[in-house]
């Protein structure tokens, strides 16, 4: 789990937030090239396929960013909301990229 990696020490418990905030923008260079690739391929195909790809993409966003939202009201004790909120977001950008491959 993503906020075991940036909270596995006392050291790294007070830098969590740097380190999810790293591994955020790792995941999202991920899916980044990952969505290059497949709008290549949806540019291929036409206008509508595009058009669909581009919706798919912004309506998956806002899911992840409401999730993530949802998930930060449920923070277990001890550990900061927003980190839990990043965690979330990593985790989901990590497998938006899977499934996208």
């Amino acid at each position: 789990p993503v906020l075991a990696q940036c909270t596995r020490s006392d050291g790294l418990r007070s830098k969590a937030a740097g380190c999810l905030d790293l591994l955020l923008r790792v995941a999202e260079q991920d899916l980044m090239q990952v969505y290059a690739y497949r709008f290549q391929e949806a540019n291929e195909r036409g206008e509508k396929t595009l058009a669909a790809y581009r919706r798919s993409n912004e309506e998956w966003r806002e899911y992840r960013d409401a999730e993530c939202a949802r998930r930060r009201e449920l923070a277990p004790s001890g550990v900061a909301p927003a980190d839990y909120q990043a965690a979330c977001m990593v985790e989901l950008t990590r497998r938006r990229a899977l499934d996208m491959r």
